[in-house]
């Protein structure tokens, strides 16, 4: 062997340990003169032991039952060196390899538990991991049993049965990996979490411009790699593409060139194994301003993991995340609140918001300005608190950020400068990355302001060119990206996607969510309520001696009114909120139909009180039940074309204009204001017209007939002789007057099953819009 195997905290280091207690070249294994492994200190900080940090070694044999310290509180078994020194060796000397520590503990022979509860033996507090999710014991050896499922062994599933695994084996459940080092009288269990390692190969992202036509670069050719356990800024002057980048990577955004890598994986826009084990936190605060924190966070959980995940453990998990980000029992029961109403501080919601991304246990996390519009103190408190979370958890975290204080910006470990979509810096933050650009003044004078003020003033292109020529360009860029290369030249691909709750149960909770909303927003629902004998009032005092046809219309169209008018903003007004979801694993389905659910309900409502109230003034034949059914299917399709509306609309302000533009024709071709046959055929022919194609299509045409078949079936005697007006009746057609009773009750089956299926097919429009990439 022409060197020894180097372990530490550098990307250059043979094994690279995730931590930031460990030194940059820490320690090595070497071959002893004796024939035996060995380990050698090479002057680390905090020095390297054996069984205890107080036993610090400067070069002593390494054997698999070791447990060596390269910090207090992270040992490491020495199997796990052992193997992958033999790796490395095995390799011809070019393996590399990563750890993340997580800790280890030392069991005799006997029953261990391996779960997520506080009580278990080893605790992996993972939603998705069983309170006792694996078991291991000793019977004539070691063996490991799944109890649950989902847990693997050198890729294989271990299962209910059992598998005997050999010393140096990891077990690979949800995020989490855990070694096994052992011999017939001991076993030592080490967590070993391991977040993402996160690359940008020449990235590109092209659109076209809007004055030119022409193709418009916003990212071009960037290369960066993040490691776990790395706080990283993104940083550049207003349109420099930071957002852009920051989708890309997060897998929002595909890229137009180029690739992005998780682990040595590369990842597309939409995939939903690498979405689910990554996190997002927008620029705006996307939450249920009805909803308490903890209710947000637990809704908002719920959808994410499988219905295995109790409810208990889903808010001692909340518990605990928002014990990290200081949200304590008094903000967790605090009503979220509007941005009119306030009653978190901003601060507050942007924990909040990063709490809906940390219960989940993502393996690297993005968020867009979470600073943006904070106080310098409560700017403290996030970057602080990103800062405990990117090293306690060891992942990635990338963050677009504008101007910290140079107590923020020396918070971060790496900085990533843009500037017009090219790279101009990547690398240490501080000093480095402000003295790259500041030579005049020292960088604790200087600050991120003066950086960026000089980044104003120079070409992008000359400034990308020139750090490409530069040593941080070959340290941080290259040497990573070669490092990466061989580390993940066998990478055996990303977790498969997080398991989430049953399609059903979503609904259920998406509905009782939508439902505890709009409840808690009493005012408005009241309101909605009202419409309906409102209406009737105005309909019965004002048709009372006018034709019955003008009333039975009206039911219909005020009907489908309610439906369109009480959805027509739902969606626009929440689209960041649905994405976001989308994006966590929450069914589209599951969230269109926790809409229906409570909108139909209300409109049930809304139609009893409107048929109810005007039969107190208006002398009607047809039966309540028939009345109200019609108007309710009626509505039930204004509900499905008000949400349509809502999924194609780009602002609230467009959706209400549209929604009287798509009512008008119902009223033009709905039946009442011209006779059917008008539409039918032409003063001076026999031809049918394009008119009636627009009258099929209509519900309100379809409704109404069936108002006019019912009225006509049960009335008595002959109205059409009587005098008086409120009783003169047209039929639906001229040649409708001879119709027998069975043929009205077929034409009504019909009308009824035509807005049904219109009520399907513009719920189905729905579903497939917000179902596209776009939306």
């Amino acid at each position: 062997m022409n060197r020894s195997f180097v372990i530490g905290r550098s990307p250059t280091c043979d094994l690279v340990i995730n931590n930031y207690f460990i030194s940059r070249r820490h320690a090595e294994l070497l071959m002893l003169p004796s024939g035996g492994l060995g380990i050698r200190d090479l002057g680390s900080s905090n020095g390297t032991g054996i069984g205890s940090m107080e036993h610090v070694i400067h070069e002593a044999p390494l054997h698999e039952m070791d447990l060596v310290y390269f910090s207090e509180d992270f040992p490491v078994p020495g199997g796990v060196l052992i193997r992958h020194f033999e790796e490395w060796r095995s390799s011809g000397f070019q393996l590399r390899a990563s750890l993340t520590l997580g800790g280890v503990k030392v069991f005799a022979p006997g029953a261990i538990r391996i779960g997520s509860s506080p009580m278990a033996d080893v605790c992996l507090p993972v939603l998705g991991i069983a309170p006792e999710h694996l078991l291991v014991v000793y019977e004539n050896g070691w063996v490991v049993r799944d109890m649950v499922g989902g847990a693997t062994i050198r890729g294989q599933a271990i299962g209910a049965s059992g598998v005997y695994p050999s010393s140096g084996d990891v077990i690979e459940l949800e995020s989490e990996s855990v070694s096994l080092t052992f011999s017939p009288q001991q076993m030592m269990i080490g967590r070993q979490r391991k977040g993402f390692t996160i690359q940008s190969e020449s990235l590109f992202f092209t659109v076209k411009d809007r004055t030119t036509g022409e193709p418009r670069h916003l990212l071009q050719d960037i290369s960066v790699s993040m490691m776990p356990g790395e706080l990283v800024a993104l940083m550049g002057p207003s349109g420099s593409g930071k957002t852009t980048f920051l989708n890309v990577l997060a897998g929002i955004t595909s890229a137009s060139r180029g690739s992005v890598k998780y682990d040595g994986v590369e990842i597309r826009a939409g995939d939903v194994a690498s979405a689910s084990h990554s996190g997002y936190v927008p620029q705006d605060d996307l939450l249920y301003g009805e909803l308490t924190v903890a209710e947000s966070l637990y809704y908002s959980t719920r959808f994410r993991v499988p219905n295995s995940v109790s409810d208990s453990q889903i808010r001692h998990k909340i518990v605990e995340v928002c014990n990290v980000l200081g949200l304590d029992a008094r903000i967790r029961d605090t009503l979220i609140g509007s941005p009119a109403k306030k009653t978190l501080s901003g601060g507050q919601r942007k924990r909040v918001n990063l709490a809906m991304e940390l219960v989940t246990d993502p393996l690297v996390l993005f968020l867009d300005e979470p600073t943006s519009g904070l106080s310098s103190r409560d700017t403290r408190v996030v970057v602080d608190a990103l800062r405990d979370l990117a090293s306690s958890m060891c992942i990635a975290v990338i963050v677009t950020i504008h101007q910290p204080s140079l107590r923020v910006y020396r918070t971060f470990d790496k900085v990533i400068y843009l500037k017009d979509g090219r790279l101009v810096y990547y690398g240490n933050a501080f000093p480095e990355g402000v003295s790259y650009f500041i030579t005049n003044e020292p960088p604790e004078v200087a600050g991120a302001d003066a950086v960026m003020e000089a980044l104003e003033d120079q070409d992008a292109a000359a400034s990308s060119d020139a750090y490409l020529r530069s040593d941080a360009c070959q340290k941080f860029v290259r040497e990573r990206s070669s490092l990466l290369s061989e580390i993940f030249a066998y990478a055996a691909g990303l977790p498969g996607a997080r398991a989430v709750e049953a399609w059903v149960s979503q609904v259920f909770h998406a509905s009782t969510r939508y439902a505890k909303c709009r409840i808690r927003d009493w005012q408005a629902l009241l309101i909605q309520v009202m419409q309906g004998p409102l209406v009737g009032l105005l309909l019965g005092l004002g048709l009372g001696g006018v034709r019955l046809n003008t009333p039975l219309f009206l039911f219909v169209f005020v009907s489908i009114w309610f439906g369109t008018n009480n959805t027509a903003r739902e969606l626009v007004g929440e689209r960041n909120l649905f994405r976001r979801e989308k994006r966590s694993g929450a069914a589209v389905g599951a969230m269109l139909l926790s809409k229906l659910s409570m909108n139909s309900l209300v409109t049930l409502l809304q139609c009893v009180l409107l048929i109810v109230v005007s039969r107190l003034f208006l002398d009607l034949d047809l039966s309540y039940g028939v009345a109200i059914l019609v108007c309710w299917l009626a509505s039930l399709v204004g509900i499905s074309v008000g949400l349509l509306i809502s999924a194609c609309a780009k602002t609230d302000v467009a959706a209400i204009v549209i929604t009287p533009l798509v009512l008008i024709p119902f009223i033009l071709f709905g039946g009442l204001l011209a006779p059917m046959d008008s539409f039918e055929k032409t003063p001076d022919s026999e031809e049918k017209t394009g008119a009636k194609l627009l009258t099929q299509i209509m519900p309100s045409r379809w409704a109404y007939e069936a108002m006019v078949h019912a009225e006509k079936k049960e009335q008595t005697g002959e109205p059409s002789v009587v005098m008086d007006p409120a009783m003169v009746f047209l039929e639906f057609r001229s040649g409708d007057a001879g119709m027998e009773e069975d043929d009205r009750q077929k034409r009504i089956f019909l009308c009824l099953s035509v807005l049904l299926g219109q009520f399907v097919l513009f719920f189905s429009c729905v579903w497939g819009r917000v179902k596209m990439k776009s939306y």
